[in-house]
């Protein structure tokens, strides 16, 4: 196996104590500090913190000839633990634990953090092509009430349900989806199969997209909007118009 074909990059940033290591090395010469330095970096960037047990790797890892390697291999191999198949270094494997649970519980928390704020988020989006500002903070602000529209609604799936008023401002604010009533139903069967329930801010956005797409030649259904760009353009239309109310 080449060495370049081993080598990753996973934690690119290694540890490194100088006290301990000069504490632990004041007796080498510069050869030694050099190969040594050199082997605990090319063990890091692997994918199991070892490397092989193989002389010419090991050489070529540090950087020197196969005769120099053999002439310092007993000095450099006693900081390391040495098997068959592999060689590794404890305080360096110690390190990779601790550098790996310490990004699981960054990615962990940057999770939660996403998913409270996916779950908190529902101020209503509109689309960035459409008739202005005025349009997007009527729809953005608006109450629906079910209970005081019942019987009233222009549109009513079995989730999405719209009076004649909020159905007006969406053919007027996504004009460039042609056949509106079509893709609420598409987005109806999607959110009552996934059991959406604050349904009027993803749908907004969904159909900004649809309405952005529409006018870019595209027409990718707009329930096919992934989390990460639902989120995107829901940051993009709050920070473009502040003023904008919560759902």
């Amino acid at each position: 196996m080449e060495a370049k074909e081993r080598l990753m990059a996973d934690y690119p940033y290694m540890p490194f104590w100088t006290d301990a290591y000069l504490g632990d090395t004041s007796h080498l010469k510069t050869i030694e500090h050099g190969a040594y330095m050199l082997l605990l970096i090319a063990c890091w960037r692997t994918k199991d913190c070892t490397l092989p047990n193989d002389d010419n790797l090991l050489a070529r890892y540090a950087g020197l000839g196969d005769k120099q390697w053999q002439r310092i291999k007993p000095i450099i191999l006693k900081f390391f633990e040495v098997d068959e198949n592999t060689i590794s270094q404890r305080r360096l494997t110690k390190e990779r634990v601790a550098v790996e649970q310490r990004s699981n519980q960054a990615r962990k928390a940057a999770n939660a953090k996403w998913l409270k704020t996916k779950e908190t988020g529902d101020a209503s989006a509109s689309s960035g092509q459409c008739s202005g500002d005025a349009i997007h903070n009527h729809i953005h602000n608006h109450t629906h009430k079910e209970n005081n529209n019942k019987g009233k609604w222009i549109f009513e799936g079995k989730t999405i349900r719209l009076n004649q008023r909020d159905y007006d401002d969406w053919k007027k604010a996504y004009s460039a989806i042609p056949d509106l009533r079509a893709e609420l139903t598409s987005l109806d069967d999607y959110y009552t199969s996934e059991k959406v329930d604050k349904w009027f801010p993803r749908a907004s956005a969904a159909l900004a997209k649809k309405n952005a797409q529409y006018l870019a030649g595209k027409k990718t259904p707009a329930h096919k909007m992934t989390d990460a760009e639902y989120n995107r353009l829901h940051s993009d239309l709050v920070t473009a118009n502040p003023m904008g109310g919560a759902q």
